[in-house]
């Protein structure tokens, strides 16, 4: 129900993180942070001792985008209308993308004077049009990653090892185009290679 992560951030300073999933888990991510931290093993002894310079927290909605994100006069963007990669819980590139195909429509919306629902369903069309079906697909496999106990965690980061590392980013990143996924059921072995088939067939639905 979480994942955690060490980023190099170039010279001496790492950016270090831990997700949660609530309300699987009711473990406070602040906690197992410090929980991690003072923990004795290979990874954080490489960053010991250590000061910390800066700490963020927040929440990321993982349940899906809302059904609709548009009201009279109002345009919902980002985390707070739910689009984001649930893979990874990533948002910011895609509220960039998204923010700006918000801000033509607003600006189009001010420059006519018509703040309606239906003159703002622009917005709605353009967003889910680029991204609903990858959105959708993540938050698929983001519901399949809770139900992992430890034993199939460990299957499975086994199993990665055996992907090239530019087809398991790009992986994370929500590329699940056919090209993509037949190149990883060739690296995949025999373990999860049913997961890509899933996907593909999806994908062909």
């Amino acid at each position: 129900a979480g994942y955690g992560w060490i980023f190099p951030c170039g010279g001496s300073r790492v950016r270090v993180g831990i997700a949660i999933t609530h309300p699987i888990s009711k473990v406070n991510p602040t906690k197992a942070l410090e929980l991690f931290l003072s923990s004795d093993n290979e990874i954080t002894e490489q960053i010991k001792p250590y000061s910390m310079m800066e700490f963020h927290r927040g929440l990321i909605p993982s349940d899906g985008f809302l059904p609709k994100a548009v009201h009279n006069g109002l345009i919902v963007v980002g985390d707070s209308a739910g689009q984001i990669l649930a893979i990874v819980g990533e948002g910011i590139r895609f509220a960039v993308d998204i923010g700006h195909m918000a801000g033509v429509v607003a600006s189009e919306s001010v420059s006519s004077k018509d703040y309606s629902e239906e003159f703002l369903m622009n917005y709605e069309k353009k967003w889910r049009g680029k991204y609903e079906k990858k959105f959708k697909r993540a938050n698929e496999i983001n519901k399949r990653l809770r139900s992992y106990k430890d034993e199939d965690w460990d299957e499975k980061v086994n199993a990665i090892a055996h992907l090239d590392p530019d087809v398991f980013a790009k992986l994370l990143k929500g590329d699940f185009s056919p090209g993509l996924l037949f190149k990883a059921l060739r690296q995949y072995p025999n373990s999860i290679s049913s997961t890509i088939l899933r996907i593909v067939k999806r994908m062909r639905t």
